[in-house]
């Protein structure tokens, strides 16, 4: 962040605050969390964290830590994995799948992080980059 102009403040990307007595700065943010950087991070923690596995149970997700590198909820996260499955874009790549209150992710041998990196690049939003 430019500390003079604040040019990502000012498009509302990153808001700095200093906390009155403490002399401690924080910057907020909300970013844009797209179907494509979704997609992309499930691909990223799948390839770094659970490499030869075609199904990952949802809890192992957020025990990786995929929720909070999203900014998200585990149920905001487990809401948009369900419906980012249904997306005709995504169903070949993986499925979100609950039986007996266990929720789990289903991956294609070609979800890979090249090609969603290339989805979010062509298609997603900068906000979030």
């Amino acid at each position: 962040m430019f500390v003079e102009d604040k040019p990502l403040a000012e498009l509302g990307l990153i808001e700095s605050r200093t906390i009155r007595g403490s002399g401690i700065s924080v910057r907020l943010g909300e970013p844009t969390v797209t179907n494509e950087v979704i997609a992309h991070a499930l691909a990223l923690i799948r390839f770094h964290h659970f490499p030869s596995r075609v199904t990952v149970d949802f809890s192992e997700l957020v025990n990786a830590g995929l929720d909070r590198f999203l900014c998200l909820s585990p149920d905001e996260l487990r809401i948009r994995l369900k419906n980012l499955s249904q997306i005709e874009r995504w169903q070949n790549e993986f499925s979100y799948t609950t039986v007996a209150n266990l929720d789990s992710m289903d991956f294609s041998e070609g979800f890979i992080p090249r090609k969603t990196l290339l989805v979010l690049l062509q298609e997603g939003q900068d906000t979030w980059l």
